[in-house]
């Protein structure tokens, strides 16, 4: 049998300095309560092939 490598996962700090942070952070809060709880991170990103035709199309 091979030797599998133990993977370890780290809490890393998130530290944002730009001058729109406050308003980032606040937006990403916003969105984040008012998505619903069946909407996963693999849905958002199977839709994001469809983004910049439907940011051109607007």
């Amino acid at each position: 049998m091979a030797a599998q490598a133990e993977m370890r996962m780290y809490n890393a700090p998130r530290i944002h300095t730009a001058l729109t942070a406050g308003v980032e952070k606040r937006l990403l809060v916003w969105i984040a309560r008012r998505t619903p709880a069946a909407i996963g991170p693999d849905h958002l990103t199977a839709l994001s092939p469809f983004c910049p035709y439907a940011y051109g199309h607007s």
